[in-house]
């Protein structure tokens, strides 16, 4: 069992989602809006095979006894999506209206505060999923 593993994977998913990515987006929009929409899918991917890792008992998910592997990743995943995939999509969205027209110093400042506040709706809304449907 590896204790403490879940609550240090979803540190670093915030830390790579809220600094990293919309450096990454930025990078990648430079080459092409082509490239930009194919890393938004590689972390979209990312988080889903984060989700359902997450959701094993190898990972310390205790609820995996008790309610079964499917219907814990399910809800895993559907924590995921609000709270991780809406900011990659938002920051992908605001990135690529931004394009190559803006100064990459003024582009940079909106799409982490862009980040930032998806997270924190994102957060608010995995919180009303998770006591809304018991």
């Amino acid at each position: 069992m590896l204790r403490g593993y879940p609550s240090r994977v979803l540190t670093l998913s915030f830390l790579a989602i809220g600094a990293g990515f919309p450096l990454a987006a930025l990078v990648a929009r430079r080459r092409s809006a082509k490239t930009l929409w194919i890393l938004t899918g590689l972390m979209i991917v990312a988080v889903f095979g984060l989700a359902l890792s997450l959701a094993t008992h190898w990972a310390g998910n205790r609820l995996v006894d008790s309610q079964g592997y499917a219907q814990t990743a399910l809800g895993i995943v559907r924590l995921a999506l609000v709270l991780f995939v809406f900011p990659i999509v938002a920051t992908a969205a605001t990135v690529a209206v931004l394009g190559n027209a803006v100064d990459q110093w003024f582009a940079y400042p909106v799409a982490v505060a862009v980040t930032a506040l998806s997270l924190f709706v994102g957060l608010n809304a995995m919180f009303w999923l998770a006591y809304s449907f018991r």
